[in-house]
This record gives C-alpha cells, structure tokens and sequence, in this order.
C-alpha cells in the first residue's frame, strides 16, 4: 500500500530509500534511433539497486529506459569524480541505462506514474 511518494508500509527492500527529487531525462530505448523528443521526469526516491521517477506515460516491466538524471550541486572534476559544490547552479549529470521492473499509477501525482527501476549501467 502507498501512503505517499514512493514509500510502501509493507516494503521488504534489499536497499534502503532515500527520498530525493532529481530532473530526469527519459527515453525508451526503442526510440534512441527514431526523431521521438526525450520526456521529462522527477526522481522521488533512490536506493543501492535503483531508483523510482515519476513520468507522464506507464511503461511495460522489463523495458529498457536510457536516462540523464541531473544532480544539482555537483560538478564532475578532471578526473571525472564527482565533487560536492552545494552550487546548485552547478549540474553534474549521470547516463544511465535502466529496466523497468514496476510502474502504476500515482496516488499522490494524479495523472503521472511511478516507474521503478533498476540500474543496468552507464552510459558514457
């Protein structure tokens, strides 16, 4: 049972969630080669194995998602590690690849859907 964004009462996890809201951009894989504009989401929540974003449309389980996720505060050194900034002008941004292992429709965003994911990799 949901009883707000992204938190279950009988939720046995592997990982536990941490509540956080992330930009998200979203593309199907099927469409990476066709003229489909990407879509736009919000991460609510992020675990160890994934993570779970809202999105305007469901998608079917086991469908592969390429998404950028953006991390406001954080910028990418020259080394490519990740430093903190707490500038939120300052955007790192993530590529990943990602299944869909669960998505229904929001209670608490009517009309958007909670799609969680898996972490398959990374792009880039």
């Amino acid at each position: 049972m949901i009883d707000s964004v992204g938190n279950t009462n009988d939720d046995k996890r592997l990982h536990e969630r941490l509540r956080k809201s992330y930009r998200v951009i979203y593309r199907r894989m099927a469409d990476l080669s066709s003229p489909s504009s990407p879509r736009e989401g919000v991460v609510i929540d992020v675990s160890g194995g994934g993570f779970c974003f809202l999105a305007g449309e469901p998608f079917e389980e086991n469908s592969r998602l390429a998404l950028l996720i953006e991390f406001p505060g954080w910028v990418a050194d020259a080394r490519g590690d990740w430093v903190a900034t707490k500038d939120d002008n300052d955007v790192a941004e993530l590529e990943v690849l990602v299944e869909v292992i669960r998505n229904e429709a929001s209670r608490a965003v009517p009309g958007r859907f909670e799609i969680g994911v898996r972490l398959c990799g990374r792009i880039g």
